[in-house]
């Protein structure tokens, strides 16, 4: 079997779980793609960092929309949609975007702060930062760090058919770091989400029962992944 066809049994799995103890529950990229929706439209200017393959772009009719990543990925459909260059110098005009978003990014950043104030420059004002990136006070991500890197790499390779190429730093990825690190911005919304480990299914079974836990006694600070929407106020 597929890794992508493993995947997709699990999150059938996983769901239908929850569903029969009455336990409402979204995936963080169901939650994210739904943020991205309420704050989209046609006319806006989208900028997406640590883009990887590109695609989720192609999923939403904006009229003006670039990936950006070091490394160009294959399934680039248009030279317009992508730029091949670094967060630390965003290639772009001060203030020429209405949106940026990062998902699963920020972990990987050797300096935050640095990225950060590129981002507040690029964005126009009362533009929207979308941050979408993993939490490490939860459990499970504290567990990861206790791998050596390379070995995590074939672990889930081998396990899950996943390809983790670049090093995490963890440098801003709770919440009272993140909000403690950016200037310029305003919150608007912030959220802790759980999201089920859908690659090796054991570990998904047992997952869910923690997610049980987690919404039953709201210790939601131990989500392993936070969003969070903030506007430029300078």
């Amino acid at each position: 079997m597929s890794s992508l066809r493993r995947i997709e049994r699990n999150v059938k799995l996983g769901k239908e779980i929850l569903n029969r103890l009455g336990v409402e529950y979204k995936f963080d990229w169901e939650i994210y793609e739904q943020i991205l929706k309420e704050n989209l439209s046609k006319n806006k200017s989208w900028l997406d960092v640590g883009c990887g393959e590109n695609e989720i772009i192609h999923s939403f009719d904006v009229e003006f929309k670039i990936g950006l990543d070091t490394k160009s990925p294959e399934s680039v459909k248009l030279p317009k949609d992508f730029c091949c260059s670094s967060v630390y110098h965003l290639p772009f005009k001060s203030e020429s975007f209405d949106i940026v978003t990062a998902r699963f990014f920020v972990e990987h950043l050797k300096d935050p702060l640095y990225a950060f104030s590129e981002i507040n420059r690029v964005l126009k004002i009362d533009g929207l930062f979308i941050l979408h990136t993993t939490n490490k006070l939860s459990p499970i991500v504290f567990i990861k760090n206790l791998i050596p890197q390379k070995l995590l790499q074939r672990i889930l390779a081998i396990m899950a058919g996943v390809k983790e190429t670049h090093p995490c730093y963890y440098r801003y990825n709770s919440l009272k770091e993140f909000k403690q690190g950016i200037n310029g911005f305003k919150k608007i919304r912030e959220l802790y989400i759980y999201n089920l480990f859908i690659f090796i299914r054991i570990i998904m079974l047992i997952d869910v029962l923690l997610y049980i836990i987690v919404n039953k006694y709201k210790f939601r600070k131990l989500c392993p992944v936070f969003c969070g929407i903030y506007k430029r106020i300078s």
